[in-house]
């Protein structure tokens, strides 16, 4: 994909984040693990954005991007960064 991109001569490339996470919290404190790493069950999805100032017209190539644990701890992580 790098490669098709640089040949391209694209300036950008769509990316998105996965969650990964341990099987076993008790021997990974910190839960990651590379040799079992998990993802989330719940799902990812992502929802094209819509321009408001623009009668809600779809804005292209622009999405936003749900799920992994953010999504389902988000009551927990603050809005606003410290």
């Amino acid at each position: 994909m790098l490669l098709f991109h640089t040949e391209e001569r694209r300036h950008s490339m769509l990316t998105c984040v996965v969650d990964l996470y341990s099987d076993d919290l008790d021997a990974n404190a910190d839960a990651v693990s590379l040799d079992r790493a998990h993802l989330d069950r719940s799902g990812y999805y992502a929802l094209v954005r819509t321009d408001i100032n623009n009668h809600n017209h779809l804005k292209d190539c622009q999405l936003d991007f749900f799920g992994g644990l953010r999504w389902r701890d988000e009551e927990h992580v603050p809005s606003d960064p410290p």
